[in-house]
């Protein structure tokens, strides 16, 4: 039995879910780039998502 160690962010081990999770990030991360300035609230969300992203990968890369 494997004991998994709680994670900051759940994960699937299906790469083809990974993929699309962080092409959505990619996604929204493109969206907040472009605009002229970011809200404090929206710094936070940027900040989130690229933690969330840089994980993803990490992830895709554990299981490929």
């Amino acid at each position: 039995m494997l004991k998994r160690s709680s994670r900051a962010f759940p994960f699937s081990d299906d790469i083809s879910v990974l993929r699309e999770q962080h092409e959505s990030l990619k996604t929204r991360l493109s969206q907040l780039d472009r605009q002229r300035s970011l809200s404090p609230t929206e710094q936070y969300e940027r900040q989130v998502l690229k933690k969330r992203k840089l994980a993803l990968k990490d992830r895709m890369l554990q299981i490929s």
